[in-house]
Parts: C-alpha cells; sequence; structure tokens
C-alpha cells in the first residue's frame, strides 16, 4: 500500500513541475518571419530595385517578394473580478407565545378504608 502511496506521490510532483515550467513557456511571445519570392531560389532572391513611376500612376511591382509576420497571441491575464460586499438581509422568525397549560389541583385522598 505504501508503493502505491509513493507512487502516486511522485506522479503527482512530476505533474506538478511540467505545468509549473509549461504554463510560463505559453506565455512567451514566439514570431516567424516568413518570406516568399517569384525566384527558383528563395534564399537569393534578386529584386530589381524600385523606381517611382513617372506618371504617378499605380503599377505592379517587378518583384514578388512577399514577406509575412506570424506573431503568437499572448493568453490574456488574469483580472480578479471585483468583489461586492452586501449586508445580509435581516431573517425574521415568528415566535408563538402559548400560555402553559395550569395543572389542576390534585384531587383530595380518599378517606382510608377501614371500620367504621
Amino acid at each position: 500500500m505504501t508503493v502505491r502511496r509513493y507512487a502516486a506521490h511522485i506522479a503527482t510532483v512530476i505533474v506538478a513541475l511540467c505545468v509549473a515550467l509549461a504554463m510560463p513557456a505559453s506565455q512567451l511571445r514566439t514570431r516567424l518571419v516568413t518570406e516568399t519570392c517569384c525566384c527558383p531560389d528563395p534564399s537569393h532572391c534578386h529584386c530589381p530595385p524600385e523606381k517611382p513611376d513617372p506618371k504617378g500612376c499605380p503599377a505592379m511591382k517587378p518583384c514578388h517578394k512577399v514577406q509575412h509576420e506570424t506573431v503568437a497571441p499572448e493568453a490574456p491575464s488574469v483580472v480578479e473580478p471585483a468583489v461586492v460586499a452586501t449586508a445580509a438581509q435581516p431573517r425574521v422568525t415568528v415566535v408563538a407565545f402559548v400560555q402553559p397549560i395550569v395543572p389542576e389541583p390534585a384531587p383530595s385522598p380518599d378517606e382510608p378504608y377501614g371500620p367504621s
């Protein structure tokens, strides 16, 4: 019986440590930047320099290099709810007052048995 108790205690401690380490790590803000390019080799993407359009008309850019930034959401911080103190409502109790029954006087003792 004690071996089972020690095994349960050790398992509880291990789970508590895992949760204690995982919770702060889950609160970290992680970020991932991915770049896509139309070139065959995205690691050496050589886009021509952008020149401003002299006519001022919108035009497509010659390079389609796109950068996506993915940010993991943060867990919301815990906000304690406001405690509202209210007075307890008074309790109404009904007490019935009943007069105690007054006992009647004891009967007079019978005459003793005997010769008359």
